[in-house]
């Protein structure tokens, strides 16, 4: 979920934001402290979530079952999210170090 400014959403959720303005943080990375769980946790959900849609069965799936651009598309997205995922992981040490409420 990304909070774009100027948008209401933005509004109500602007003093709940990690790192305000850093759009570098906008690729699948947690943006934000959730209310019932971490940002670590969140992005450890969305991590698995990747994993599971984008894996390997599915990945056959496309290969042998999906025809023009759709296989195309989803053999990219594949590589694509596992280096999403891989940069998702690496930053897991700096979101356990944050704080609720603190930047």
């Amino acid at each position: 979920m990304y909070f774009v400014p100027g948008t209401p959403v933005y509004e109500t959720h602007k003093d709940s934001l990690i790192e305000p303005g850093k759009w570098s943080r906008c690729v699948g990375k947690t943006v934000h402290y959730p209310k019932n769980m971490t940002p670590a946790q969140l992005q450890r959900e969305v991590i698995e979530a990747s994993r599971l849609i984008y894996s390997r069965r599915r990945l056959l799936q496309a290969l042998f079952k999906k025809r023009g651009s759709e296989r195309i598309l989803f053999i990219g997205e594949y590589f694509w999210q596992k280096e999403v995922r891989r940069d998702m992981k690496r930053e897991l040490p700096y979101l356990e170090s944050l704080t609720p409420g603190k930047a």
